[in-house]
């Protein structure tokens, strides 16, 4: 069906308009409504809502027009605003949508805005999945808190508290709380911090204690210090299921670090409820102290975190109890020594850490431990002093007089290392290197062709005398024990040259052979050729 105006037409006519005088801008908003009144009477919405969509540009046309329009077809007008609200596919768009329409559709009801708004609300919150609808919700939450405080906007305070109240509503309604992490209970601050009074009066059982439930965790996991009594006495409201999911939310959110800031939370993972404080004064239950010490071991954060914990807890009074430390942590602190840190305090820096905090009743029990931890001899000296001095006087002896005794029982033999000699040599003499040691002797006496040359190492010079020499090398340790001789076997070579004549005596002695042989070579270098005679005494 043709219309009678276009997109194009309305948005000359609306330039024309803001520089017309008065009565004729008056005419032409009055004709810009009679165009979108009929675009809606013969396409619809749709039709309608295209036509005031240029309008947009020029806020001031756009309300005026819009008033005239909501006078010739209130209908016409109700249904531009349903279908924009209808277009908005998120709840960014969709605040954006009722940002311009709550300020320039001012004829609207406020009773229809309402009905047409919390029909958009429920819409977009029941096609998002749960995390998103959080998300969703919390804005719109947060857009609607705020939207009465704005100029002008006055006149939507009870609007803006009937669609908070929906949007809560709808997320109970909706709601597993086995599907909540931590990040999830946390964005729905906007209501459990805390719940609005005009709430629980709409809630049914069920509803209501799902509330209770997510409000103790986000008390627990917003704890600031101080709050311990109310987080405690919120999660001891809790029926056996809601406690047994709270307690699970809260163990989970922590799974990478674990900052000191966190342990006050932390603590409340773990609560027991049904037992409560000694006097009364406090509302909450037993902890399960063992399970919290097991946690905090298997924790990413490492062991550095649980020591830090337990330094932490010996200062708060869940821990600490009458007496300087509650008797049940007391038992489980012990136990978490022998299962987790059976070597914690032979580790200097988390002894001394440990041992000096300013609580006697945790430092009693860390001794205790450390005892427990120590060597046997270091538990003998603390309990049995005049045990541990003979024991150590017995120590000093086997030191002094360990290696003598069993070298002495065993009786080592030296191992004997001799340097390589030649065969064969025409000097008149070799160097021989030799080494002894063993286990118990480091130093044996090294004898060389039966002279002592040394003890443990030994370097020395040997004449040889021309032909074959034998040389034997043995060593001898302090108990007594002869290392295998090695013999070595070196030949004198003669010297290169013209041979001496032999003496013609085989009777001379050895002094007189060395005088023929020097009268002959006295004779040979006078150049005499007489033979020379050798006079002996008495002959």
């Amino acid at each position: 069906m043709k219309r009678d105006a276009d997109p194009g037409l309305i948005e000359a006519m609306q330039s024309y308009a803001a520089l017309a005088e008065d009565g004729v801008r008056a005419l032409l908003h009055r004709r810009l409504a009679l165009f979108v009144t009929r675009a809606g009477s013969s396409g619809g919405a749709r039709e309608a809502a295209a036509l005031l969509e240029p309008l947009r540009k020029r806020p001031e046309t756009f309300r005026a027009v819009f008033r005239e329009l909501y006078g010739l077809s209130p209908r016409t007008a109700e249904d531009c605003f349903s279908y924009e609200l209808g277009r908005a596919e998120s709840g960014r768009k969709l605040q954006e949508t009722l940002a311009f329409w709550l300020a320039h559709a001012y004829p609207l009801p406020v009773r229809f805005l309402a009905g047409e708004t919390l029909s958009a609300v429920k819409r977009l919150l029941e096609k998002e999945t749960l995390r998103r609808r959080i998300e969703t919700a919390s804005g719109l939450f947060g857009y609607f808190h705020r939207l009465p405080d704005e100029e002008g906007m006055e006149r939507y305070g009870d609007y803006s508290e009937l669609i908070k109240l929906e949007i809560q509503l709808v997320l109970l309604e909706g709601m597993n709380p086995g599907e909540l992490g931590a990040e999830d209970v946390l964005q729905l601050g906007f209501m459990l911090n805390p719940p609005p009074p005009e709430l629980l009066p709409h809630l049914s059982k069920s509803h209501r204690m799902t509330l209770d439930l997510l409000q103790s965790v986000h008390q627990v996991l917003t704890l600031k210090r101080g709050g311990e009594e109310d987080a405690a006495a919120a999660m001891a409201k809790l029926g056996p299921l809601e406690l047994s999911r709270a307690l699970e939310i809260i163990r989970g959110a922590w799974k990478e670090g674990l900052p000191a800031s966190a342990f006050s939370a932390v603590t409340f993972g773990f609560f027991r409820d049904g037992s409560g404080s000694s006097g009364g004064a406090v509302p909450w239950g037993q902890f399960d102290y063992d399970r919290l010490l097991d946690y905090l071991a298997a924790h990413p954060a490492g062991k550095e975190a649980v020591y830090e914990f337990i330094v932490w807890s010996a200062s708060d009074e869940r821990f600490t109890g009458p007496r300087g430390i509650d008797p049940h942590y007391r038992a489980a602190l012990s136990r978490f020594f022998d299962r987790h840190a059976p070597r914690a305090f032979r580790n200097k820096p988390v002894r001394r850490r440990l041992l000096t905090v300013p609580n006697a009743a945790f430092v009693a029990l860390f001794r205790e431990v450390r005892l427990r931890q120590a060597p046997l001899w270091v538990k003998l000296a603390i309990r049995k002093p005049q045990y541990a001095a003979a024991g150590l006087l017995l120590l000093v002896l086997l030191v002094l007089f360990w290696k003598p005794v069993v070298g002495a029982m065993v009786g080592p033999v030296p191992v004997l290392k001799v340097s390589e000699l030649p065969d064969k040599t025409r000097a008149g003499s070799v160097t021989l290197t030799a080494q002894a040691s063993d286990s118990y002797d480091g130093s044996p006496d090294i004898y060389v062709n039966g002279e002592l040359a040394g003890k443990g190492s030994v370097s020395k010079e040997i004449a040889l005398a021309a032909g074959e020499n034998m040389i034997v090398v043995k060593a001898r340790n302090k108990y007594g024990k002869i290392s295998e001789p090695v013999t070595k076997k070196v030949v004198l070579e003669p010297p290169i040259g013209p041979q001496l004549p032999a003496s013609s005596s085989s009777s001379g002695t050895g002094a007189s052979s060395k005088s023929e042989v020097k009268t002959e070579a006295a004779s040979a270098k006078s150049g005499g050729s007489g033979t020379v005679r050798k006079e002996s005494g008495g002959r």
